[in-house]
């Protein structure tokens, strides 16, 4: 590696380094725990309430991941507007609210069932009537051996 590189590189975990400890003993605490997946459809005609609210959303998950709570998440589209043969790569923009949002899949890391529940139901989404309460389902997800590390953030 370059010297200017390894200057560059060491000048950046300095600046990151605060940042780096807090995750790593933040995942490293939290490796342990079990992972849930919750599948949250919206409510019909619920697209004008969630982007309403979508910046607190986004705001609280971005908080959530920086804790290690969060692992992932992401706006689910409905069939009608997904990829299909005919239509291999529909023109979507990330950066952009989509028109065909249904849901959200979000995958968490916490002790028990019941403190993913707790969180949904802090949730924007939630108490402003986006997602679909009597449809909204949390599952416990099961490890493979190796999988210890999920989620770790390593430097």
């Amino acid at each position: 590696m370059s010297t200017h590189l390894n200057r560059l590189v060491l000048r950046t975990l300095r600046n990151t380094s605060t940042t780096w400890q807090r995750r790593a003993l933040t995942t490293s605490r939290s490796a342990a725990m079990p992972l849930y997946i919750a599948h949250l459809p919206d409510y019909p005609n619920s697209l004008e309430r969630r982007l309403s609210v979508r910046q607190g959303h986004l705001e609280r998950a971005t908080k959530d991941k920086e804790q290690g709570t969060s692992i992932f998440g992401r706006a689910f589209i409905s069939p009608d507007h997904a990829s299909t043969t005919s239509n291999p790569n529909p023109s979507i923009d990330p950066s952009q609210p989509h028109p065909g949002m249904a849901g959200s899949i979000m995958i968490f890391r916490f002790d028990t069932i019941d403190q993913v529940w707790a969180r949904i139901k802090e949730d924007l989404y939630w108490t402003a009537g986006v997602w679909d309460k009597e449809n909204a389902r949390v599952d416990q997800l099961l490890g493979v051996p190796g999988d210890e590390g999920v989620g770790e953030i390593k430097p």
